[in-house]
């Protein structure tokens, strides 16, 4: 269709009219529709569980990860050879120093231990017998020296021969040989005692060997026998390898206590980009979008610095559908950090 200048105009008027009258019906629409959404914000409720901001008292803690490193280890190995008669602990379990861990059979100890005592009482028995015939003997020998002096005295009144007396001085000094033998033949018999029982007390002191005992408090790790193993005493490989052995570990250290802090259920924290806040009830039981700085969290509670005063009703755990301005009823109320 082809228009002139004058219906141009026309066209174009009735355009316009068309565009004022759209616009007027939009914003109409609009209108309409705003006052229907703050209708329907100002009916919605949303049912929430509300907690008290508390004060409470709590630890300031540093925590840490890693691997545990042992103050102290030992690795006990066998001092004697023998056998494993038993082990007396479970891997990983605690032990107080001085606790038994493995007791060690050893025949040749053992051996050693018998004949050494056999040889002690041997040696006791020839030191008491030794001992009593060192009394006979010198009962023999004054004896004997009487009857010297006695055939001594004959002699020079010339009632006996000369060989009669000489006979009776040879015969006492024999018997003073003899008990000077008994005497050596005492020290002797005591020495063999002496050195016997050095032998026994060493056998003994071995033995206490088999009963293998922790040097200190720890933890028993890194078995690496176990009962009937045959050992050697230069063996270079441990029985027990380690106490208190290095282990993946989360240690929290109490540094101090805070009294009086600000304290809110932690899942009461929401985000808004960088920025936290929590909802906060207010008196007509609307929900207000309230910023505030956390200062830290411990367990499921926030510590908060500023933007809240103790006493507040916030949301404990916001629903999707809470927005600011929204009407709440409060399901459940409890106290943050009620000890």
């Amino acid at each position: 269709m082809r228009l002139t200048a004058d219906n141009q105009y026309r066209w174009q008027d009735t355009l316009l009219e068309a565009v004022r009258i759209g616009g007027v019906l939009a914003g109409l629409v609009l209108l309409s529709a705003c006052s229907m959404s703050g209708t329907s914000q100002a009916s919605h409720t949303v049912s929430v569980d509300a907690a008290r901001v508390g004060q409470k008292m709590l630890p300031l803690e540093v925590s840490a990860t890693g691997n545990a490193i042992a103050y102290s280890s030992f690795e006990i190995r066998p001092e004697i050879d023998g056998q494993v008669a038993g082990i007396h602990f479970r891997e990983g379990q605690d032990v107080k120093k001085g606790y038994l861990l493995f007791t060690i059979d050893s025949p040749i100890l053992e051996a050693a231990l018998q004949e050494a005592r056999a040889n002690l009482s041997k040696s006791l028995a020839d030191v008491r017998q030794t001992r009593s015939d060192l009394t006979r003997d010198i009962a023999e020998m004054k004896n004997a020296e009487a009857e010297a002096r006695r055939y001594l005295r004959l002699n020079e009144e010339g009632l006996v021969a000369r060989d009669q007396y000489d006979q009776a001085e040879t015969n006492a000094t024999a018997m003073r040989a003899t008990v000077n033998a008994d005497r050596a033949a005492i020290e002797s018999a005591q020495a063999a005692v002496s050195s016997i029982q050095t032998t026994l007390d060493n056998v003994r002191g071995r033995l206490r060997y088999c009963a293998v005992r922790s040097p200190v408090d720890g933890r028993a790790t890194g078995l690496s026998v176990r009962e009937g193993s045959q050992l050697r005493a230069e063996d270079p490989t441990p029985l027990d390898k380690s106490f208190l052995p290095g282990q993946y570990v989360s240690v929290v250290l109490t540094l101090s206590r805070e009294t009086d802090a600000l304290v809110v259920p932690a899942q009461a924290i929401q985000r808004n980009g960088q920025d936290l806040f929590v909802f906060l009830i207010k008196p007509d039981s609307t929900a207000e979008s309230r910023p505030v700085v956390v200062r830290r969290m411990l367990e499921n509670l926030a510590v908060v610095d500023q933007g809240l005063a103790p006493g507040d009703l916030v949301v404990a755990e916001a629903p999707l559908d809470l927005i600011p301005g929204t009407r709440v009823t409060v399901r459940e109320a409890g106290f943050s950090g009620a000890d």
